[in-house]
């Protein structure tokens, strides 16, 4: 059988097919595949640079007075006196560029060349006293068969200290403010007041003479005393018992003398020395003379002058905010701007300045450095050995526009600033202004879209060029912000 296509439902599906091409052909290729694209940016955050720094000391003038028993008993340890100071020089040397050191005998009757003067001297200047400047090699100390009840080694200490820090007299060793070291070494010991020629400790007379020498230190005095010395220390090599190797004809050798030494050693609060019970005292008889100086010397290394400081340095300010920055102690105590009394002060000039209040530049020499600085006030100065932590913010940036690589269509377009939609127009909304050459991108504030002054470093970062859409009021966005738009590019032309 024979089958015929029915003529008018062929028509119909020819109808249908171009149409349908007739629709394709409508739109143009461009529109066809025309997709979204996305331009994200996230304003440079906010830079803190964080520095630390600390305090320090220097080593005081330092002088030292060494008074050695001349008597018989010289002969126990002569030979090791010299090897000593050579330790003791040489354990000071790298920490003290200005020191003196008098040698003298302990028992020196009216007759003597020495009773109020060095019988030599090392000094780190090299001035020459009443005796010439000497090294240690040429040093070379003299016995002699004296009276050893005559052994007032208390009383000498604290005469040859008034007189040899006389500045007028030809004398003047040791000077006033500087840290004084008194060392006596005696297998006897102090015999001025006995009783029935029996050296027992004596209270009345220790506590007279540690009022003395106490008196002669800034302990509690205005330190600005010019007639003061920083620190007093009164160290004895002593036999600690009469049946020890080197010989004494004294009860109680080295009592009086030891009770002094830590007494004047605690009377100033010190601290630092471990020698117990008798601290600034040493067993003469019992450990190498040698020994016994290195360890003098490691104390002697111990003495600081701690530096207190009214400025600090702030290097380079360059792009930072000085009403952002903030000034710690010692990570924990936040110090607080234009206070007069516990805050610092911001200081723009750049000139170089002398930072330390204390000490004088006398006693160290200046710490200079160039501004803009801190002024610390008050109780807010800077005291060793705390440290200082500063912490430097960039200046807030407001940025008032966003360009584009490519021609959006500008009603298709979606802007977001940390995902909250931004309406196009108004006080608060963004506008379109076309391709620009070069566009500047900050301002002054979300309240002033006029140009912001120029970074004075990498400016050109925030130069653009391409299609500017500007910003207005609240839609101003700032350091850190992520701005996001969604737009479709224009036909090309």
């Amino acid at each position: 059988m024979t089958h015929f296509l029915n003529p008018y439902l062929f028509i119909c599906r020819i109808s249908f097919i171009t149409s349908f091409f007739l629709v394709i052909s409508s739109c143009s290729k461009e529109e066809f595949t025309q997709t979204t694209t996305t331009t994200t940016e996230t304003a440079v955050e906010v830079v803190v640079e964080e520095i630390m720094g600390c305090s320090t000391f220097s080593p005081p003038p330092l002088d030292i007075l060494l008074i050695y028993d001349n008597s018989s008993s010289l002969k126990f340890f002569k030979r090791d006196i010299k090897a000593s100071l050579r330790e003791l020089v040489t354990s000071i040397f790298d920490n003290y560029k200005d020191y003196n050191i008098c040698i003298t005998p302990l028992i020196a009757d009216a007759g003597s060349a020495y009773q109020n003067s060095c019988q030599f001297r090392i000094s780190s200047n090299n001035v020459i006293t009443s005796s010439p400047s000497v090294g240690v090699n040429d040093v070379d100390l003299d016995g002699a068969e004296v009276d050893f009840s005559q052994e007032k080694g208390i009383s000498r200490t604290y005469n040859l200290i008034k007189n040899l820090r006389d500045p007028q007299s030809v004398n003047g060793i040791l000077r006033n403010k500087s840290y004084t070291v008194a060392i006596l070494i005696s297998n006897g010991d102090d015999t001025e007041r006995f009783r029935s020629g029996i050296n027992i400790m004596n209270d009345e007379l220790l506590n007279e003479y540690k009022k003395k020498f106490l008196d002669l230190t800034f302990l509690n005095k205005d330190v600005s005393n010019q007639t003061s010395l920083s620190q007093l220390r009164f160290i004895s090599l002593v036999n600690y018992t009469k049946t020890s190797g080197c010989s004494s004809m004294t009860r109680d050798p080295g009592a009086r003398y030891r009770a002094l030494s830590s007494s004047i050693y605690s009377g100033q609060g010190l601290s630092d020395d471990t020698q117990d019970p008798y601290p600034d005292s040493y067993n003469l008889c019992q450990s190498k003379m040698e020994d016994i100086f290195k360890t003098i010397g490691d104390s002697i290394n111990k003495l600081k002058i701690g530096h207190t400081y009214n400025l600090w340095p702030l290097g380079s300010m360059l792009g930072k905010d000085p009403n952002k920055l903030k000034v710690l102690r010692s990570s924990t105590r936040q110090l607080i701007p234009n206070d007069p009394i516990d805050g610092y002060t911001y200081d723009p000039s750049l000139a170089k300045k002398n930072i330390r209040s204390f000490p004088g530049i006398g006693v160290a020499p200046p710490e200079e450095y160039s501004g803009p600085f801190v002024v610390l006030n008050g109780s807010a100065e800077l005291v060793y050995p705390d440290c200082l932590i500063l912490k430097k913010e960039d200046y807030t940036k407001y940025y008032g526009y966003f360009v584009l690589p490519d021609e959006p269509k500008v009603d298709q377009m979606k802007i977001y600033i940390n995902g909250k939609l931004i309406p196009k127009g108004g006080s608060d909304g963004w506008s379109y202004l076309g391709f620009q050459e070069s566009t500047y991108l900050l301002v002054n504030s979300n309240l002033d879209d006029t140009p912001a002054p120029k970074p004075l470093e990498n400016v050109d970062k925030y130069y653009r060029t391409g299609y500017v859409i500007k910003f207005s009021g609240q839609s101003v966005y700032t350091d850190g912000d992520k701005v996001g738009v969604y737009y479709k590019k224009a036909p090309l032309k």
